[in-house]
């Protein structure tokens, strides 16, 4: 036997058992006093015990403190005291914070040393190094933990304050997990975590590294230098504290760095809410924010002192804020008390000022604390990552990904993850697809030149003025007029592109076919369809619209409809189908849809009260989400009422309905889904050889839906509202309704109805279709194949017939010196167009007739728009007079622009006296009016209107915020701290 009570064999492996390379280190040198601090801690302390008690090396001297003296810890302790663990046992105080009890701790060490003048246990023949290490009571120290760390301040003697990797508990079989060990802090008091808590320990930090601070779980630091520094501020009593230590330290000269060989187990049971009767309270969130505050604010003086509260407490506001939009009102809450225990703090920020200030300090010193300070842009770079985690998170959301079982979960392997199992969009052919349609969609169209119009679609405005003038404005055509609610969801998704109306009916007339598959593929896996059953519908539901040749006439009743209306299913799914929060959230998803669907057919609210109805007869605890699903889209749209209830027709329309298709069509030809006007490549409708396919395939997957889950809910009320659907197209499609602001006479769209009767249809079948059973890889071929095909048809229209189609980019037919004249001077142009067999005129403003414009009218009323018509109408036929062209001046009027005058037509118009002819343009005949005339008031803007917009805007905004994914705080899933969270919660139910 050797002398150390081994054999030589097992010596020998001993030895070699050590990695390549590694010289054995002499330890002897160094003398630990370790300090355990313990609070409410009955049930984690056994492990924390049982893991210091195999430690190798263990401390030569082991105090513990227990806060919360008298509870069933103290027997524990004391056990651990017999049993050699332990060396001395000391009773704190419960309102004791972690530097107190620290302190209390090596006082009473350093007495106990001192009367038992105990020798080292190595048996280091020179004075050793003394060493405190601080531990929690809530850890689980791995053997060697104490000893790499003293090898690393052994072999770098300059290294003053170090401490180990901190891992999170995990089971067997479980990839280790980092926690918080090596922290900064920035200037909003946030924490800088040297690594992301809760990222897979997998060799990133290998190296020591000097860092700012450190937990003080598991914190050794060289005596001297605690008793230089006056050791742990007591102003932060529980967290932060660390960080606080090792910035004075390495503001004196002193270095602070990490041992990622040592590894200590952190459960972090205070912030877990644990410890309610501690320091932490029952908001140890709340308290980290105010002492990260604290911290930040203790260590600035004078005028800067005064700049930084104000900053933080602006932040602390601008985030209490953002978390109430985000739907986390727990997390706001901590917000407002962590801005209430700084506010309260005065005292303790001037006690930790003058700790800092009196400490010691070299310029070295402050240019490296300064070096190792994140940066003022790192706050700011952590909320673009969020914003950008989110984006993804709804793009997630959208396409109805579903985080599955991965192959690396099933084969084992340690660093799979269910969070890491969806693989990146852009290695999904679907997604890819989807995004090269898109693209294809909006700049096959964004290229070509001019601004996008079709016959039911007017050019976008250009600028924010003219975006929102068209909704805000008066509308001076018709007294009890107000402009559509449409109008203003066109201005307000405009706004973040500058006002450019144009852009936006470009990405979605052009990007209708993508945006649609997602919707309703998200839409359909939320009813539980199976995956490659919601692809291919999808794609036929995205291709409707073209279908029906609404697409191509830039209709935006069916694209918006197509976009929307699987929002609305799934929210109404959610509202029905979760619990909770959940539901509220379905709630408001609904009310949204709702008002953008009403926006476009108001008729849909004959639909929507019934449904609500219905839904309170079924589920009367819903009540409140059905309140909010209806009432709010009512109270949205109110402004625009009146003007319903005074032109009923308007009901049964669509935006700009005077653009609609006004020829009749035959009922059989309008089931199969042939609808009026131009949308083919002969100016004609999508023949019957393309719509009545498609129709007749949805009603037979319609059908066998029916006979396959007939007795579903889901299928019935489908199948309910598809025939209802198309019930409402027949009907409208013979009537003939009159709209404002002119009360012209109108036919009323019926691609809407349609597509909410084909939608219905398919959702039926999609419910009655049974799963796949392909193999995944041939499963993944076919709906990639599928969707290939149906959404490349659907979007060919938009990429290639940017000529011969209804649909088209092109620039202004206004010569241009007149856009020029009219953009610098406030005149109008007269448009007479005598192309056909009627006599057609328009007045024109700066930027044109632009979107909103044909259900506002001319810029002037009633009373002038007759005038104007007997005008253009004795310009034609026998000219004017000084009169006629001085009451155009007084309109107003700066040109008369006519297309397709005959010469005898020219000649009469410029016998006009006033008008100056002027040069012919490749689009007509153009005359200047030289009369001059005081120009009328400019309307004044109606304070009531825009305050209605902006009661509208802030009320839209909260049903956004509310319908959208809420920010969720992560939860303690340690099996020691739910039995804890457990015990907790039965003596507060005593």
């Amino acid at each position: 036997m050797t002398e150390a009570g081994v054999s030589e064999p097992e010596a020998t492996w001993e030895v070699d058992d050590e990695e390549p390379g590694t010289d054995p280190v002499d330890l002897s040198g160094e003398q630990v006093t370790a300090v355990l601090v313990c609070h409410d801690s009955t049930t984690w302390l056994p492990s924390a015990l049982a893991s210091l008690a195999a430690l190798d090396p263990a401390p030569d001297y082991l105090v513990a403190v227990n806060n919360t003296p008298g509870d069933e810890a103290d027997v524990l302790l004391e056990a651990a005291r017999r049993e050699g663990t332990l060396d001395l046992v000391v009773p704190g105080r419960r309102e004791h914070g972690f530097a107190e009890a620290v302190e209390a701790g090596l006082a009473a060490a350093d007495a106990d040393l001192l009367e038992q003048t105990v020798v080292p246990r190595r048996g280091a023949t020179a004075p050793p190094r003394r060493w405190v290490w601080l531990l929690h009571d809530d850890v689980v120290a791995e053997p060697d933990v104490l000893g790499e760390l003293l090898r690393h301040v052994a072999t770098e003697p300059d290294l003053d304050l170090t401490g180990p990797t901190l891992l999170v508990p995990s089971r067997a079989n479980q990839p280790r997990r980092l926690t918080d060990s090596a922290v900064g802090v920035a200037g909003s008091g946030r924490p800088v975590p040297q690594a992301e808590p809760g990222e897979v320990l997998q060799g990133q930090l290998d190296r020591p590294a000097d860092v700012l601070g450190l937990s003080t779980c598991g914190l050794l630091v060289r005596r001297d230098v605690w008793d230089a520094l006056g050791g742990l501020a007591p102003e932060l009593p529980v967290f932060r504290d660390g960080v606080e230590l090792g910035w004075r330290a390495t503001r004196a000269g002193y270095r602070v760095a990490t041992t990622p060989t040592a590894h200590l187990v952190h459960r972090r049971v205070g912030r877990a809410g644990l410890r309610a009767r501690s320091h932490t309270g029952a908001h140890p969130s709340a308290v980290d924010r105010a002492l990260g505050m604290t911290l930040v604010a203790a260590h600035r003086t004078g005028p800067a002192a005064l700049l930084t509260s104000l900053r933080l407490v602006l932040g602390c506001l601008l985030r209490m804020v953002g978390f109430v939009l985000g739907k986390a009102p727990d997390r706001a809450a901590d917000e407002w008390r962590a801005l209430r225990r700084y506010l309260a703090g005065g005292r303790t920020r001037s006690r930790l000022r003058e700790r800092v200030g009196a400490a010691p300090a070299t310029d070295q010193g402050r240019a490296t604390a300064h070096r190792l300070r994140p940066r003022w842009w790192y706050s700011l770079r952590l909320g673009v990552e969020w914003v950008a985690g989110a984006v993804s998170d709804a793009w997630r959301d959208l396409g109805g990904r579903r985080q599955d079982t991965s192959l690396d979960e099933l084969t084992g392997d340690d660093f799979a993850g269910r969070e890491d199992a969806g693989a990146p969009w852009w290695h999904a052919p679907l997604a890819l697809l989807v995004g090269v349609v898109l693209v294809a969609g909006v700049f096959g169209r964004m290229l070509s030149p001019g601004l996008l119009t079709a016959p039911q679609l007017l050019p976008g405005a250009t600028t924010l003025t003219t975006s929102w003038g068209r909704y805000l404005d008066p509308v001076t055509a018709a007294d009890g007029v107000v402009a559509p609610p449409w109008v203003g969801l066109a201005a307000l998704l405009a706004t973040p592109l500058a006002g450019h109306t144009d852009w936006v009916l470009v990405g979605v007339l052009a990007g209708a076919v993508g945006l649609a598959f997602l919707t309703a593929r998200a839409a359909l896996r939320a009813l539980d369809v199976d995956p490659v059953t919601a692809v291919w519908v999808s794609a036929v539901w995205a291709l409707l619209p073209t279908v029906l040749g609404a697409a191509q006439r830039g209709s935006l009743l069916a694209v918006g409809f197509a976009v929307v209306l699987p929002l609305l299913l799934r929210a109404a799914t959610r509202l029905v189908g979760r619990p909770g929060l959940e539901s509220v959230r379905g709630a408001f998803g609904v009310a949204l849809a709702a008002t953008v669907l009403l926006a476009l057919q108001p008729a849909l609210l004959v639909l929507l009260v019934p449904a609500g109805l219905l839904a309170l007869l079924l589920r009367p605890r819903l009540r409140a989400q059905v309140a909010v699903a209806v009432g709010v889209p009512v109270l949205l749209l109110g402004p625009w009422w009146p003007t319903l209830v005074r032109h009923p027709g308007r009901w049964l329309t669509g935006p700009s309905p005077t653009l609609a298709p006004d020829e009749p069509a035959a009922p059989w030809r309008l089931l199969l889904g042939q609808t009026p006007g131009p949308a083919w490549f002969d100016g004609g409708p999508v023949p019957l050889a393309v719509t009545a396919p498609v129709v007749l395939g949805c009603l037979a997957l319609g059908l066998l839906g029916l006979v396959r889950r007939g007795r579903q809910p889901v299928v019935r009320t489908a199948w309910l509202v598809a025939v209802l659907g198309l019930a409402a197209a027949v009907l409208t499609s013979r009537l003939v309704v009159t709209v404002p602001p002119y009360d012209e006479a109108v036919r009323p769209e019926t691609s809407g109805w349609l597509l909410v009767a084909l939608g219905a249809l398919l959702v039926a079948g999609a419910r009655g279709l049974p799963a796949s059973r392909l193999p995944g890889a041939l499963r993944r071929a076919v709906s990639v194949l599928l969707v290939l095909v149906l959404l490349t048809v659907g979007t060919a229209w938009w990429v290639f017939d940017g000529v011969t189609g209804p649909a088209e980019r092109r620039a202004s037919r206004l010569p241009p010196f007149i856009t020029s004249a009219m953009a610098d001077q406030p005149v109008r142009t007269l448009a007479v167009d005598l192309t056909g067999e009627q006599t057609r005129w328009n007045l024109l403003t700066a930027d044109g007739p632009r979107l909103g414009d044909a259900e506002r009218g001319l810029p002037v009323g009633a009373a002038e728009r007759a005038e104007l018509g007997a005008l253009v109408t004795r310009l034609v036929a026998t000219g004017g007079d000084d009169e006629a062209t001085r009451r155009l001046a007084e309109l107003q009027v700066g040109f008369v622009w006519v297309r397709g005058a005959e010469p005898v037509e020219v000649t009469t118009i410029g016998s006009t006296p006033g008008l100056q002819v002027g040069s012919d343009s490749p689009g007509g005949r153009v005359w200047t009016v030289t009369a001059e005339a005081p120009a009328p008031p400019a309307p004044a803007p109606d304070p009531v209107l825009r305050a209605l917009a902006v009661a509208q805007l802030v009320l839209l905004l909260g049903v956004v915020v509310m319908a959208a994914p809420a920010l969720r705080r992560e939860e303690e899933d340690e099996p020691v701290a739910r039995r804890g969270r457990a015990v907790l919660e039965q003596e507060a139910g005593r």
